[in-house]
């Protein structure tokens, strides 16, 4: 090691960083794990660039807590995270190399520069004194130290700092900037906009610095010349920001330019712009315009400057009732009439008021009024016919609507009065003609238009509208939604969408709706459903108000099957059974469940009496019958009743396979073929078919048969250890040797780590009976194969066989390697199979009782 570390030094001294780099890599391919190692290669990747990686060697020293390299790799790492800008992560292992015993002069001008970044500016000066006490003098840590204190509203301070460092380097942009800044701060116009001009000179001419002039010519009351600072500004940014868009409304309500003023304020609020100053200027910018409807909320601000005024005190009390403050909307009506306002147009806002308050025999009153001084004749016609509608007068309602409709151009309220007047009286038809007519005009209309247009959609039975209409009630946070969720289930049941219908009457049930009338309309869609979790969620609280019932307990246990919750299923289903159920559906399903909890033998029992129960033979239940005889080993009586199963149900390619299996179980090779092909004939595509022909073939010694089944599996299959396991063995018996050769390469791949002495056996074997002539013999297959004796002399007849008895050995040794392999890939595939059944638990089950009852 000492002549690697001089080796190294001497090419640190040339500066020959490349080829130290390369010595070290070498080193470490060696298996060397040193700090020592990992901390030289970190600092010449950084050297590079390579910072990630370089950090990566660094995290390992920190993992080992050498001490000696500690203080040095936390450095470094501080160092790095710094060049990438994560001032956290430096901070981070600035502070633990300062634990580690550094503190000097970089790691506290790179400590208070990183809490500089993240705005932490008191912590930041502490540390940037500390390293400029230490020594440190130069414009860099005057220019941080200016920084900070600037950013502390020390701005007088920060002015002294950033002049030393300014003297130090001289046109600096950023120290000249720094400088305009905190100059403007502290109400230092003119040397502020010299700074600035300065930094023009230098050649930095770019928006924030013209922004900056014309925000110090503003202060200065320049705004024509500030205004001409702001256009140029805003050509030279990308980004416009709120503060440049700000600075021009400004300057432009100082010229009287509202409507410019206005577009640059709606600038600045589009870029985030949201506080007390901005609202305030548009405020008195839309007040000059008149464009009262959009100074919501900023009138009153205004009304300080002009209290007495009551065409102002009129239009806060209009922007408030616009708010939905009515009430402190109506106070500064009554206050504009007290200042002398009694006009028309002040009493039909009144009206509105107390409209919106629902004192509608007040509104009335007022709205009459304002009809007697000549007020909005269209206006006001429609004002009476709305609080006329509350108060149930209908017919007058409707009688001021039809005035408005002739006198005005037809709109969604229009349309939408008549409507509700309409289907008050009973006039659904006609009603449902203005209620489809207004929602074409408007598609956001408001609650008790919806309550209403539902309602009459429902008596002329047009459901899917007031299924709309409901939906959109559901919107509204004042809404009745159990009752609402109660009437959608109807609709839905009348267009006979059950499965919505109980979604429906499920969510009435958890808003609080839980009467007869909801259980007599949610008790028949039960069983329709194909939702159990919804379901069940009903049927769990009918049980607790309900004595359990036969069909109750059935329902519970159907819905848990659906659920995969056998256990529980079981428990309703006997309960089912003890009260009285004994027909061919509750046997058949106990016998389900119970199977899939691993009771075979008790499921059988049940499955039996199911069969006995059925007035007509069911195919599908003596499938599960003969998977449960399967399980148990029972491949005679599998058999017979997977051909029940065939016989009673559809020819389904599935049980042709299952039938298949069971004859090799029960050696009747030949009969297997035959229900295998058949099943085949039906779907090409299952992989478990191919394989299980291929086995068959193989018990029959007809191995290129076999292939031409597993090869086939192994396109629509191409990775299953098990079948490359087959492919390989088999073309080893046809003595297709290279292809075998192919395949147990494959197998070792696919196993990897996991591969097997014995794979590495029939791969070196039959490497050398395929180049058995050449002189070359790999070293590595020498010592794994049993059979060399060490003296380049392999027992080749092993594996070529000169007689009957060598052929017998060869054979039960090429079966003993094929067990011991094929477990191993059982344990393998076992673990497999288990994700596959996650996610497709009826397939994946099917393959995994193949896999297992296999072997």
């Amino acid at each position: 090691m000492e002549n690697i570390k001089n080796s190294f030094d001497q090419l640190i001294a040339k500066k020959d960083y490349g080829s130290a780099l390369v010595l070290l890599q070498q080193v470490q391919s060696s298996g060397d794990t040193s700090s020592w190692l990992y901390c030289n290669l970190a600092w010449l990747l950084g050297l590079q660039g390579k910072k990630l990686e370089a950090i990566k060697y660094l995290k390992i020293v920190e993992e080992k807590n050498d001490q000696k390299y500690n203080k040095w790799a936390f450095s470094e790492m501080a160092s790095h995270y710094n060049a990438l800008g994560q001032p956290n992560d430096a901070i981070y292992y600035l502070k633990k190399a300062n634990e580690a015993g550094r503190d000097d002069i970089w790691l506290n001008s790179t400590m208070g520069y990183n809490l500089n970044k993240l705005e932490k500016y008191v912590d930041a000066l502490m540390y940037l004194m500390k390293a400029s006490n230490l020594g440190r003098i130069d414009s860099w840590i005057n220019f941080e130290i200016g920084w900070a204190l600037g950013n502390s509203n020390k701005n007088k301070e920060a002015i002294d700092y950033l002049k030393i460092a300014d003297s130090q380097s001289p046109n600096d942009v950023s120290i000249l900037n720094e400088l305009g800044w905190n100059h403007g701060k502290i109400g230092e116009h003119t040397k502020a906009i010299d700074y600035y001009n300065k930094m023009k000179d230098l050649g930095h001419d770019d928006s924030n610095i013209n922004s900056e002039i014309a925000w110090n010519l503003s202060c200065l009351n320049r705004p024509e010349e500030a205004l001409s600072y702001l256009n140029k500004a805003e050509q030279l940014s990308d980004d416009p920001s709120a503060f440049l868009y700000s600075e021009k409304a400004r300057n432009l309500r100082k010229l009287e330019n509202y409507n410019e003023a206005l577009d640059a304020l709606q600038k600045a609020l589009n870029l985030g712009r949201d506080d007390y100053w901005i609202h305030a200027e548009m405020a008195w910018n839309l007040l000059q315009l008149n464009r009262y409807n959009e100074a919501l909320g900023q009138f009153k601000k205004s009304s300080q400057y002009r209290p007495n005024d009551k065409w102002i005190i009129s239009q806060i009390a209009y922007c408030l009732g616009e708010t939905g403050k009515h009430q402190e909307s109506l106070n500064y009506y009554f206050k504009a009439i007290e200042l002398g306002r009694d006009d028309s147009w002040v009493n039909s806002r009144i009206g509105w008021t107390y409209s919106k308050l629902r004192q509608h025999e007040e509104a009335l009153k007022y709205l009459k009024i304002s009809e007697s001084q000549g007020g909005d004749e269209n206006w006001l016609n429609f004002e009476i016919a709305v609080n006329l509608r509350i108060l149930k007068r209908y017919e007058e309602a409707l009688s001021y609507v039809l005035n408005v409709m002739a006198n005005s151009e037809n709109n969604y309220y229009i349309n939408s009065e008549m409507a509700l007047n309409l289907s008050k009286l009973g006039r659904y038809k006609e009603a449902a003609e203005f209620f489809t007519k207004a929602k074409s005009l408007n598609p956001k209309p408001e609650y008790l238009f919806l309550v209403e247009s539902a309602y009459n959609f429902e008596q002329v039975e047009q459901y899917e509208n007031a299924i709309e209409d409901y939906e959109a009630l559901l919107k509204f946070d004042n809404s009745n939604k159990a009752d609402i969720f109660f009437q959608l289930g109807l609709c839905c049941k009348k267009l006979k969408f059950n499965d919505k219908a109980l979604f429906y009457f499920n969510e009435a049930q958890k808003h609080g709706k839980n009467d007869r009338s909801l259980n007599t309309e949610i008790i028949p869609l039960i069983n329709k459903n194909e939702n159990p979790e919804m379901a069940l969620e009903f049927l769990l609280k009918l049980e607790k108000t309900e004595l359990m019932t036969t069909k109750l307990a059935s329902d519970i246990s159907f819905c848990y099957i659906k659920m995969g919750q056998y256990k529980d299923s079981l428990k309703y289903l006997l309960k089912a059974n003890e009260s009285g159920r004994n027909d061919h559906w509750i046997n058949e399903n106990i016998g389900f469940v119970l199977g899939k909890l691993g009771k075979t033998e008790e499921a059988l029992q049940f499955y039996k009496v199911a069969i006995s129960l059925q007035e007509t033979p069911i195919g599908k239940t003596h499938y599960q019958v003969a998977k449960l005889y399967s399980l148990l080993g029972n491949y005679q009586e599998a058999s017979d009743y997977f051909q029940n199963a065939l016989k009673y149900g559809k020819v389904d390619e599935k049980i042709l396979t299952e039938i298949g299996w069971t004859l090799n179980k029960l050696k009747k090779y030949k009969e297997a073929i035959i229900y295998l092909k058949k099943s085949l004939e039906i779907d090409k595509s299952n992989p478990v078919t191919y394989n299980e022909l291929g086995w068959t073939y193989v018990q029959l010694n007809d191995y290129q048969n076999a292939i031409k089944n597993f090869e086939r599996s192994e396109k629509l299959s191409p990775d299953d250890p098990w079948l490359i396991s087959q492919l390989a063995y088999s073309c080893e018996n046809s003595k297709n040797y290279q292809k075998s050769l192919h395949y147990f390469n494959r197998l070792r791949e696919l196993l990897g780590a996991n591969t097997t002495a014995e794979i590495d056996n029939e791969i070196s074997w039959l490497n050398r009976k395929l180049q058995k002539n050449s002189p070359i013999i790999d070293d590595f297959s020498k010592k794994i194969d049993d059979n060399y004796d060490g003296n380049d002399n392999y027992k080749e007849k092993i594996h070529e066989p000169n007689s009957t008895e060598d052929s017998e050995n060869q054979n039960k040794l090429s079966h003993t390697y094929r067990n011991i392999i094929i477990i191993s890939l059982l344990i393998i595939s076992i673990l497999l199979i288990r994700k596959i059944v996650e996610v497709n638990n009826e397939h994946s089950e099917g393959f995994l009782d193949y896999l297992l009852n296999r072997f």
